[in-house]
C-alpha cells in the first residue's frame, strides 16, 4: 500500500539523544554509513534553496549567535534547525504538481526561514526533505507551532 505523509522534527547541534543536524545532513546527502536503509543511494536533487550541508552551516551560525531568554549563549542541545519530510506514493500521477505545490506551501508557511528543499527518488516513495532556520535574533519557536504554543502558555502562567 502506498500513502502520502508529512513529518517535522527539531534538530540540535549536539542533542542529548537522537540525531543531530550533521546526521540528518549526511543521510540527506546519501553519505555512506548514513543511508543503509536505501538499497541504491542516489544524490538528492536540489529543488529550492541550498544544499543540506549549507543549511546545516546556516543552523550552526544561527546557534552560535543566538541567546536564550536569559541572554545566555544557546546550549548545544537546543534546537537550531527544523527538518521535515513530505512523501508521495510511488507511481502517483501528480508528483511534479505535488512537488511544486509543496514548495509553494513551504515558502508561504516559513518564508525566508525555509533554506533548502531536496528531492529523493531512491526509496519506495519519492519524497522531499526540507530544512528551516530562524532568522538572526528570532527564537526557534517561530518555526514550530507546538513549541510556540508551549512558550505562550509558559509566559501566560508566569504572569
Amino acid at each position: 500500500m502506498s500513502y502520502q505523509f508529512g513529518h517535522i522534527e527539531c534538530y540540535a547541534r549536539s542533542p542529548k539523544r537522537g540525531y543531530n543536524i550533521h546526521d540528518i545532513r549526511r543521510e540527506a546527502e546519501r553519505e555512506s554509513g548514513y543511508c543503509d536503509h536505501v538499497a541504491n543511494p542516489e544524490p538528492p536533487t536540489i529543488v529550492y534553496g541550498c544544499t543540506p550541508r549549507e543549511a546545516v552551516e546556516l543552523a550552526e551560525e544561527w546557534g552560535e549567535q543566538e541567546r536564550d531568554a536569559r541572554g545566555r549563549k544557546l546550549r548545544r542541545d537546543a534546537p537550531v534547525m527544523l527538518g521535515g519530510v513530505l512523501s508521495y506514493p510511488r507511481g502517483g500521477d501528480h508528483w511534479e504538481a505535488f512537488k511544486n505545490m509543496s514548495v509553494r506551501w513551504l515558502t508561504e508557511k516559513y518564508g525566508s526561514r525555509l533554506v533548502s528543499v531536496i528531492e529523493h527518488q531512491d526509496e519506495a516513495n519519492p519524497h522531499l526533505h526540507f530544512y528551516c532556520v530562524p532568522r538572526p535574533g528570532e527564537s526557534f519557536d517561530v518555526l514550530h507551532e507546538g513549541r510556540a504554543a508551549s512558550a505562550a502558555i509558559k509566559r501566560k502562567t508566569a504572569q
